[in-house]
């Protein structure tokens, strides 16, 4: 919650405990999978572990896949359920159970987990990284270990690499050099058709592409968000929630939206920029209610900063990759007014530069 005095009960509340236990054991980063559903009795192969990863699965405590566990530890407690949540393993993941399965649980709930992690894993945790099930089988355990470990990049110097032509000669290409760089959230970007340009389009049509490539029939509260945020889009492009000191080069009179895919998501879990960033995401889900449509809502989030100038535009960094860059304002609001002073570079403790890092397809 941005606001503590706002908070909720959730059906988490009774696994916290459980789950900041299970990931205590000297582990820098966390691997973790969401699988609610009441008849699951199996999970993907884990990634493998190392000394610094700890791999969790949320499931449902009723589900055969945790009744078949219970079962096999021949457990002597009154309770097994609560003694050993937290304790046993399931082709290399670490099972938490909770009282519910996703059939009964709010959008709510099953968003928090996915997108607001902080509050479940041990306080020694640097980088949490949620992955869907179905995409689990498709990454290398070496993938998923650069991704943690290098989702923050080291200052870079300029580079030269002369690149062979088909007619035998070479075209020299310098790339510059570049700043240490701190993901406060790495994601990888929608892989869209070449022919389609999300930025020239309508959000609406944007979000249909999205909903169709992943198997979603839009609701009713889906097409009522598709609509607002075209009306925003409108307002932007009229200039009637322009920031003050965007000039039109920055907006470019477009919504800026940048698209990602929540198949996975790496969370930096220590900075408070990081923090704000995933709690107006998840409000802004929680508000709409639209399970598996979390990039419609990323999206959103994302264009509204840029707007009012928490966020710079994306710089791409060599190739395929890109950093869309946190900016502070300027001193003072006469400065800005004036255009004596534009937004600068926010930076964390060791100066690192702070970013959202976008993942391109390979």
């Amino acid at each position: 919650c941005t606001t503590p005095e706002l908070c909720t009960p959730s059906v988490f509340d009774k696994v916290i405990r459980v789950s900041k236990h299970a990931t205590n054991s000297g582990c820098q980063f966390v691997v973790y999978m969401i699988s609610l559903l009441s008849d699951d009795d199996n999970l993907p192969n884990a990634p493998a572990l190392s000394d610094d990863l700890c791999i969790v699965a949320f499931v449902a405590n009723k589900s055969p896949l945790v009744q078949n566990a219970i079962k096999s530890e021949k457990s002597e407690h009154s309770d097994p359920l609560l003694s050993l949540n937290g304790k046993i393993q399931k082709n290399g993941w670490t099972l938490i159970w909770i009282d519910e399965d996703s059939s009964f649980m709010n959008e709510d709930a099953y968003a928090l987990l996915k997108l607001s992690p902080h509050t479940f894993f041990a306080p020694e945790v640097v980088k949490a990284m949620f992955i869907e099930a179905n995409k689990i089988g498709a990454m290398s355990t070496a993938a998923i270990l650069s991704m943690l470990k290098y989702a923050d990049t080291r200052y870079m110097p300029e580079k030269e690499w002369w690149k062979p032509l088909p007619d035998g000669t070479k075209q020299q290409i310098v790339y510059p050099a570049e700043p240490a760089r701190r993901s406060i959230l790495f994601a990888p970007a929608f892989n869209f058709a070449p022919d389609f340009n999300p930025h020239m389009t309508s959000v609406t049509s944007v979000a249909t592409v999205i909903a169709e490539k992943k198997g979603i029939k839009p609701s009713p509260s889906q097409l009522l968000q598709n609509k607002f945020y075209d009306h925003a889009s409108h307002l932007v492009r009229s200039q009637e929630l322009r920031s003050v000191y965007a000039s039109d080069e920055e907006i470019e009179k477009i919504f800026p939206t940048q698209w990602i895919d929540s198949k996975w998501i790496v969370h930096e879990l220590k900075l408070e920029e990081s923090r704000q960033l995933r709690c107006e995401w998840y409000s802004e889900q929680a508000f709409w209610k639209n399970s598996d449509m979390e990039d419609l809502s990323f999206a959103f989030v994302l264009a509204k900063r840029r707007v009012i100038g928490q966020h710079g535009f994306p710089t791409p960094i060599r190739e395929r990759e890109e950093f869309t860059p946190l900016l502070v304002e300027p001193a003072t609001q006469e400065d800005m007014v004036l255009g004596l002073a534009t937004a600068k570079h926010a930076t964390d403790q060791e100066g690192y530069q702070l970013y959202i890092r976008f993942a391109g397809e390979k």
